[in-house]
């Protein structure tokens, strides 16, 4: 059976969410038992769109800097990345997303790779039912993926959290193609569910320090909910 860990975090003060961290992962035993030095992890953000941190809509980047910092004091070479949803004149905003999320600023100043899913070609894999589907390259190339969802409200599906966060490993505007292909929940729900079954993701820590609520994934209101959840089962920590 799998555990979730929720922890208490009050606000994205980086020794507060560092320690909250490191308490919750010695649970699920230890960031020895996921990485080492020299491995390349993944940090799989929700970066639905050019959001500001204090927006709920996108998880946060002192969050993502306290999980960056960890990892690299192990000696681990730190990615960041995702690929954002809608398109601006017909280009998908992830790097301007990057931008005003304070991801690129954490990155730079923490010696981590923005890795934007949108320019680092794709890898093609067959479901289960024998379908194509393409997927960003970094989540092959590195040796850890760590998932990092928002909890929030969502108007396709009610919530989104950590299962529907691996829905960004799809590149670029084809996100959409599949929203139009599958306009009922259920049907995202099987695409998502491929997307699982094809990628190999080792721990999701959820950003639940502030939540929303409402109209989400963007428009809903912000409320501070004050948790930091972690599994390695991304079901389980959503039905949590």
């Amino acid at each position: 059976m799998a555990k979730v860990i929720i922890k208490e975090c009050s606000d994205y003060a980086l020794d507060e969410v560092k320690q909250q961290l490191n308490e919750g992962i010695e649970f699920l035993g230890g960031w020895d038992r996921f990485v080492s030095s020299g491995m390349k992890v993944l940090l799989k953000v929700n970066l639905i769109g050019p959001k500001t941190p204090d927006s709920a809509a996108v998880t946060h980047c002192e969050l993502v800097r306290a999980v960056t910092q960890i990892l690299r004091a192990k000696g681990c070479i730190v990615w960041i990345g995702d690929s954002s949803g809608g398109a601006i004149a017909g280009i998908a905003p992830t790097a301007n997303s990057f931008k005003v999320s304070g991801l690129e600023q954490v990155a730079q100043d923490e010696g981590a790779v923005i890795k934007n899913f949108d320019r680092e070609g794709v890898v093609e894999i067959e479901t289960e039912d024998a379908q194509q589907m393409h997927l960003a390259k970094p989540l092959f190339e590195a040796d850890f993926v760590i998932n990092l969802p928002k909890l929030k409200t969502h108007s396709a599906g009610i919530y989104t959290g950590a299962v529907k966060n691996l829905f960004g490993c799809i590149p670029g505007l084809k996100k959409a193609d599949y929203h139009r292909r599958a306009p009922d929940p259920r049907d995202l729900g099987m695409i998502i569910a491929d997307i699982h079954q094809s990628l190999s993701v080792g721990l999701h820590i959820m950003d639940g320090v502030t939540a929303m609520e409402g109209e989400g994934p963007t428009a809903g209101n912000v409320y501070l909910a004050k948790k930091v959840l972690m599994s390695t089962d991304p079901l389980a920590l959503d039905t949590v």
